[in-house]
């Protein structure tokens, strides 16, 4: 129930059914000076319907894309077609039906502004919006042609803040009232425009590139890229400081990782060396003597069976290869100091050919005598030649069986490439360190084997190593062990800065327990971020490349035009200071 104060200080309570009117006659009669206490009854506004806010909002838009000038545009359309319709009043000039149009749409305009602010609003960022898009798309927008020309961000400024200008000079002229009113409106929105078009650009770019960072802390080049998949593929995890290359998270992940990032270093040499193991059939994370020996007990196996089964048909290729193995030794090596080995080989394959068929076992002896002479020497030129004529045999066994035995070749292929590779991983092994001695492979290991084995192959990619081998290197590689800044920053972290400010934060209290309980903490919360770091989901984040690429120039040229439509409508409307 409505109550009202009277001037005695009476209090009159009025039943809720009572018609507000009659309260206030009732009221006015006997104390017309309180009356005024009485709420008004409510007037139903017929623009709050659903119509009246989507006209508010269509009106709102309107304004916006016209500069202002679509109360103007209305009242003159009415003021136009008033006598056609009937609508005016018998002898009204056109001018007075345009003021008295005008005023009507001013005042909607009004009312908009203060019972549907919202609805207008929101029309007039869609007029923006759309009058931005429409003059990106159109090429009517100086700035966006220039950011799509690819001017630099200076020039691009100075013609966003001129197109600005101009806009913001338009919409204020539209906005004012009066010709003097007009012109002091455009001129501040030719300012204030100005002013914001100059603006956009530079603040485009650093917020497209903060949003960019923000999303995608590193940027992956295509070659690191390509290598962190390479190595996935191959079953081997990385860390983002790995895939990244930053070296001030990848010693991060070393000083304060801990337990976790410790067991992923460990996973990780078993799971490339059980990726390099595949290359000759073996499946274990292990490569101990045990493995190897068995491997190559198998691999040779395989060979015997094939070799007992198959017989060299002697041919014009076999001849030219082993002429142009010898006649390359020939080039590097003086007469004198030639091993015999070479002569003497060649010419016992020659003979045998001569004769007929080179049989398994003949092929075999060869083969044996050939690696045992490479694995020997130390003369690169020598084994390098050894394993040329090596190859040659190869290959001739190879043409003969696919002629005469084809259903051996799948085997024979297997076999061959096997063994090449198993000469990589005995190589690799031979080198000192714990990690060897326990029958892991390293990358620079594997990496100085295979370039042992065929330098010229590996360079050009070629080779079932190349790619393991160089991912690994590029992203596996350890970090130096001590002595450098990125390496004892993140040392500080656990022993020196966040236990002492641990500390001074424990002795607000003064010295005693609450200093000792700071340092403790201060030392275990490294261990708690490097936990948090090393966590999947970090870890996912730190690498992700979500936003990694440029902002297009047709993007950043679209927000320079809605920057530009919308700054200068904000402009042109400002009132004059």
């Amino acid at each position: 129930m409505p109550i009202v104060k009277m001037p005695d200080g009476a209090q009159v309570r009025f039943p809720d059914d009572m018609p507000r009117e009659q309260i206030r006659d009732m009221i006015a009669s006997k104390f017309p000076e309180v009356a005024q206490q009485v709420p008004k009854p409510p007037v139903d506004d017929p623009r709050d319907s659903f119509l009246g806010k989507v006209d508010a909002t269509m009106r709102g838009a309107a304004d916006m894309m016209s500069f202002g000038f679509a109360d103007e545009i209305a009242a003159g359309g009415d003021a136009l077609f008033n006598p056609i319709f009937g609508s005016g009043q018998d002898g009204e000039s056109f001018s007075d039906r345009y003021n008295a149009n005008l005023k009507q749409q001013r005042g909607i305009d009004d009312a908009d502004y203060e019972n549907r602010f919202g609805y207008r609003l929101g029309g007039q960022l869609a007029g923006g919006l759309t009058g931005g898009v429409g003059m990106a798309k159109s090429g009517l927008s100086a700035s966006a042609n220039a950011v799509n020309a690819g001017k630099s961000l200076g020039k691009v400024a100075i013609i966003s803040g001129l197109e600005g200008a101009g806009m913001g000079m338009a919409h204020g002229f539209g906005s004012g009232e009066g010709v003097d009113g007009r012109i002091s409106s455009a001129k501040d929105g030719g300012k204030y425009g100005g002013l914001l078009g100059l603006a956009a650009p530079v603040a485009i770019a650093g917020a497209t590139n903060g949003i960019k960072k923000l999303v995608s802390p590193y940027t992956l080049p295509a070659e690191r890229q390509a290598m962190a998949q390479a190595l996935k593929h191959e079953g081997v995890e990385l860390t983002a400081g790995q895939v990244t290359g930053s070296d001030t998270l990848r010693y991060a992940e070393s000083e304060i990782g801990g337990r976790v990032a410790k067991g992923l270093a460990d996973r990780q040499r078993e799971q490339f060396t059980r990726a390099a193991l595949k290359r000759i059939g073996i499946d274990a994370e292990r490569a101990t003597p045990e493995v190897i020996d068995n491997a190559f007990t198998t691999i040779g196996k395989q060979f015997d069976d094939l070799a007992y089964r198959n017989n060299i048909v002697p041919d014009q290729k076999l001849a030219g290869d082993l002429k142009k193995v010898y006649q390359g030794y020939a080039e590097l090596v003086n007469e004198s100091a030639r091993a015999p080995i070479v002569e003497n080989v060649t010419k016992d394959i020659v003979n045998s050919a001569q004769k007929g068929n080179i049989t398994g076992d003949a092929y075999q002896s060869l083969r044996s005598r050939l690696q045992r002479a490479a694995r020997s020497t130390k003369d690169s030129d020598l084994a390098g030649t050894l394993r040329g004529i090596g190859d040659a045999l190869d290959e001739a066994m190879a043409r003969s069986i696919l002629k005469t035995n084809p259903s051996d070749i799948g085997g024979w292929q297997q076999a061959r490439r096997q063994y090449k590779n198993l000469l990589v991983i005995e190589k690799s092994l031979a080198g000192a360190g714990e990690n060897t001695a326990l029958g892991m492979i390293s990358p620079s290991q594997l990496r100085n084997a295979a370039t042992q084995q065929g330098r010229r192959a590996y360079v050009r990619g070629q080779g079932d190593f190349a790619e393991l081998a160089r991912a690994g290197e590029a992203l596996m590689k350890p970090m130096p062990n001590s002595g450098t800044a990125g390496r004892l920053s993140a040392q500080s972290l656990k022993t020196g800065i966040l236990p002492a400010l641990g500390a001074a934060a424990g002795s607000t209290g003064g010295l005693g327990l609450g200093t000792l309980a700071g340092f403790a903490a201060g030392k275990a919360l490294p261990a708690g971020i490097g936990r948090l770091m090393m966590s999947a989901p970090v870890q996912s984040y730190l690498v992700n490349q979500a936003a990694s690429g440029a902002a297009s120039p047709q993007l950043k040229a679209l927000l320079n035009a809605l920057a530009n439509t919308g700054g200068s409508g904000v402009a042109g409307r400002l009132p004059s200071p």
